[in-house]
């Protein structure tokens, strides 16, 4: 049994599949997630790459990451990034995917949470801002930043590893979806599936995803999940802010099934 590897752009549906997997694949379920992240220097929780890999060693992990392939921009040390590339080699990679829209919806709601410069700002102007997360991609703004995204996973030297889940499949379609990654991954699930999906329509599963934690026998591990609804920026984009998304991003949307 392999490490699964959960990557993704920011804000698209990363802990809801991590916590499906945790809570319908029996043998993930023994250990919590970690973040592969926290040992890039940037990170605001660092830990040493050593630190990491006794965590892994000790089980079978979800790892989190918001990477993008290329791993040299994250790391100074020739060892650290030997280490990483090894990691992705030899784990299980799940790459979960959004509607770009969306995304950019959720990322702004996010940030101006914790940052006040982004608070200040008007949605149109958050997307113009640059990427502040990934070195190699600091001069594109966040709509190119999310594009430039899934494309390089898309298109990386582990691509033909990858399982691709869209996030919206999880929402409309969770056992089937699942059971989907079950089989692509050739790691049986639960017969019984927990579905821990935020409700979209009327927030019925909201309190029990917030305080799935306190029920025995269900792991719930995002402490910032918004409202997961799939069609949210048609009350954030503008006619403007939508020809500049499109003008952009409609044929790749297109390749993306949307």
């Amino acid at each position: 049994m392999k490490n699964i590897i959960v990557v993704s752009h920011r804000r698209s549906g990363t802990h809801l599949t991590i916590d499906s997997i945790s809570n319908n694949f029996k043998a993930y379920k023994k250990a919590d997630y970690v973040n592969i992240d926290q040992t890039n220097s940037r990170h605001n929780k660092k830990i040493s790459i050593k630190k990491f890999d006794e965590k892994i060693l000790k089980n079978i992990r979800i790892i989190k990451s918001h990477y993008l392939p290329s791993f040299d921009a994250y790391y100074k040390n020739t060892t650290d990034i030997d280490y990483v590339k090894q990691l992705f080699e030899n784990s299980n990679i799940i790459y979960v995917y959004r509607n770009g829209l969306d995304v950019m919806v959720s990322l702004f709601e996010y940030m101006r949470a914790y940052d006040k410069n982004i608070d200040k700002l008007k949605f149109d102007e958050f997307l113009e801002t640059k990427n502040n997360f990934d070195p190699q991609i600091s001069n594109l703004d966040r709509i190119e930043s999310w594009k430039y995204h899934v494309k390089a996973w898309k298109e990386s030297e582990f691509a033909n590893k990858i399982v691709f889940v869209k996030f919206e499949d999880l929402i409309n379609n969770y056992t089937k979806t699942i059971f989907n990654i079950s089989e692509q991954l050739n790691i049986k699930a639960n017969e019984k599936i927990i579905d821990i999906r935020l409700k979209q329509s009327n927030n019925l599963f909201r309190p029990f995803y917030t305080f799935a934690k306190k029920i025995k026998g269900i792991k719930k591990t995002s402490v910032s999940a918004r409202k997961g609804r799939v069609g949210e920026h048609k009350v954030y984009f503008d006619n403007k802010t939508l020809k500049n998304f499109m003008d952009k991003n409609k044929d790749f949307l297109k390749l993306l099934g949307y």
